[in-house]
């Protein structure tokens, strides 16, 4: 059974985004990504601290991610290598509405 994850982005912009790709981010900032066996909770509350964006997750929803980068990423690479690790979890981001 697939667990779906619901991520927001509260950016007025965002009204017809479909993917990643389209999000309205901040493409020169970058940050670190390095965690082990890390509960989910942290993982996002370490995502929403450095790109400021509100992510709602699914309360059902816990488990422990490992995510590794030995550089920093930019952040669209971030959200890139979060999904992935989601969809290794079984855990399916979804774009709803526009939103993230």
């Amino acid at each position: 059974m697939r667990l779906c994850f619901l991520l927001i982005l509260l950016f007025s912009s965002l009204s017809q985004a479909q993917n990643i790709d389209e999000v309205k981010i901040d493409k020169t900032k970058t940050m670190y990504v390095n965690f082990s066996n890390a509960n989910i909770d942290t993982v996002i509350n370490h995502f929403m601290k450095e790109t400021k964006i509100t992510i709602i997750k699914d309360p059902k929803i816990n488990t422990n991610l490992s995510i590794f980068s030995p550089n920093k990423l930019k952040l669209d690479e971030a959200f890139n290598l979060l999904f992935a690790s989601f969809k290794l979890a079984k855990i399916e981001p979804s774009i709803v509405d526009g939103f993230i």
